[in-house]
This record gives C-alpha cells, sequence and structure tokens, in this order.
C-alpha cells in the first residue's frame, strides 16, 4: 500500500539561514529541555501572538497545537537541531522562510529543515490560525530568534504557563516501545481529539482528520508522516504503525 501524504512543500537550509545562525548563535542562550525539571511545558504556554500548547510528546517527538490570533505573527527563528512540520488544522496563513513564502490553510503542511529560519502570520483579521507543530527531536529551548515584532530578538523560550483556559491535563503512559510517553486527549475548546493508535487498525469516521505516524524509524529516517485520513484508507497494513490521530469534532 502507498501512503498519500497531505499536500506540502518543504523549506530546506540555505546559505542566508547558515550565516544568520553562525552570527547569532552567541547571544541566543541554547538549552537542553529537562525532562524531569520543565514540567511547567506541559501547561498552556502565553504568546504575544496567542498560545500554544503540548499535545504528545515522547523521548523523540513533541506535538504542540498553536493558535495565532487574526493578523499577528511569530518571530522568525529557527531551530538548529531539530526538524519541523507545521500542519495548518483552520484558517489562513502565510509561512515565511528566508526567500520564499507559502500560503497554508486547512489540510496543508510545511516540512521545514534544522536551521532554517522561519516566521507565521494569521493574515485573516478575525479568524484565528490553528496549526498543529511536529518537532523531531524533542527540545522545547532549541531556539534562535532574530526577528520580532514583540521585542524578543535574541531571547530564549518562554518559562511560564497560565492558567485561565480549560485545558485538559496530559496522560502519560507506556509505549509499545517501552519508553514513557504524554499525551493530552483533547484541546482546550474539545474541538480536536487527539489519540495514540495503531494506523492498520483504525476505522476512520467522519470527524477523523490527520495520522502522523511516530515510530522510531520515522526519527531516523527523517521525520513522521502526515497521512490524510479523509483520503486514506489503512487496508493492507500487517505490521503496527503507531501514531498520532487527530480528529476534529465541528
Amino acid at each position: 500500500m502507498s501512503l498519500k501524504n497531505l499536500p506540502g512543500n518543504k523549506f530546506e537550509l540555505t546559505a542566508n539561514d547558515i550565516d544568520y545562525i553562525t552570527q547569532s548563535i552567541a547571544y541566543s542562550a541554547l538549552k537542553n529541555e529537562s525532562f524531569q525539571d520543565d514540567g511547567y511545558l506541559d501547561g498552556l504556554i502565553e504568546k504575544p501572538w496567542g498560545y500554544e500548547f503540548r499535545t504528545y510528546c515522547d523521548p523523540f517527538f513533541d506535538i504542540w497545537k498553536l493558535t495565532i490570533k487574526p493578523a499577528q505573527r511569530t518571530s522568525v527563528h529557527c531551530h538548529p537541531r531539530k526538524e519541523t512540520i507545521l500542519i495548518c488544522l483552520s484558517g489562513e496563513g502565510i509561512l515565511a522562510s528566508l526567500d520564499r513564502e507559502e500560503v497554508i490553510s486547512a489540510g496543508s503542511y510545511i516540512h521545514i529543515d534544522r536551521g532554517v529560519f522561519h516566521s507565521t502570520r494569521n493574515i485573516s483579521a478575525t479568524e484565528n490560525l490553528e496549526l498543529i507543530e511536529v518537532e523531531n527531536p524533542r527540545n522545547k529551548f532549541d531556539l534562535v530568534r532574530i526577528k520580532d515584532a514583540y521585542g524578543r530578538e535574541s531571547m530564549g523560550y518562554e518559562t511560564t504557563q497560565r492558567f485561565d483556559l480549560n485545558l485538559p491535563e496530559m496522560q502519560t503512559f507506556e509505549s509499545r516501545f517501552n519508553y514513557s510517553c504524554k499525551l493530552r486527549a483533547e484541546d482546550e475548546n474539545q474541538r480536536y481529539l487527539f489519540s495514540i493508535e495503531d494506523f492498520a487498525e483504525l476505522q476512520p469516521g467522519a470527524q477523523d482528520f490527520l495520522f502522523v505516524k511516530l515510530g522510531i524509524e520515522d526519527h531516523l529516517l527523517g521525520g513522521p508522516v502526515v497521512i490524510n485520513l479523509q483520503h486514506t484508507t489503512p487496508t493492507g497494513i500487517d505490521t503496527p504503525m503507531m501514531g498520532l490521530r487527530i480528529r476534529k469534532t465541528r
């Protein structure tokens, strides 16, 4: 069986990215995430452009849901040590690197190489832009900012969380690979449902939207596969294929 990825593009590393990293690395405090001590990352992280929160994490992958408010944008930043996939859940925006721009809308995604500077802008004046961010390997502090509308140039990742949204707690469980994982079963509005399941055993329904394959082989061989469950039926697969199932309730 041939799995179908969502329609998407890839932002690849350029000489300009390398130059900016070389110039920026001296004053950007790159850190490593402590899985034991940085528990606040399991909460809701407030941003000047909106907010984000973790939906799933394991020792290899980290998946977040981002909400960018109307007419707001993220900083121009890169992750020198991890690759990123940005998947649009709803709304419309522009994802820009140093030398190109791509329009993103529900169902599209862009794969961003390590070290590629990028920024995401919500082009709507009235609707939020909702995204899923898949990071590999896991390290929320792998961040270099060079330009920001809110004055955060050269600053590291945020260090506080907020508590005023009805955000379900993350639950810890053991994966079939015998390491600990964390999962948040739904978002703050109960609009999206998240679960870890075997793709081969799925019976997609009307609510199914995406499946992000999260095997060790994906970590080693270039990152996760993103599957559109509205156009792909899991037939003809004999081996387990674990990943994050995303369902949209409305």
